[in-house]
């Protein structure tokens, strides 16, 4: 899981969010953990960096969360039900 990306409201609008995405996305295919990734946020910010909820539809997950909001991206995203937690 990552993010979701949080940016002070005086700080909004400069690209900072933009630059912390691309930052972690840099990072996490670095250390070969770029694919998959998982995010709970905004369909509409995140579809910029290739999440979408296309694949999640069938996942379950602790706590409550808006279904559209569960997004992920890459082609190892598993598209079938399930449910995901922290690893043990």
């Amino acid at each position: 899981m990552v993010g979701p990306v949080a940016i002070a409201p005086p700080h909004q609008g400069h690209g900072h969010g933009t630059t912390l995405m691309l930052a972690m996305l840099d990072r996490a295919s670095a250390h070969e953990v770029a694919d998959p990734l998982m995010l709970i946020g905004d369909p509409e910010y995140y579809a910029r960096f290739g999440f979408t909820a296309d694949a999640t539809r069938e996942w379950r997950v602790p706590g409550p969360v808006e279904r559209h909001r569960l997004l992920a991206r890459g082609v190892a995203v598993p598209d079938a039900a399930g449910i995901i937690g922290p690893r043990r």
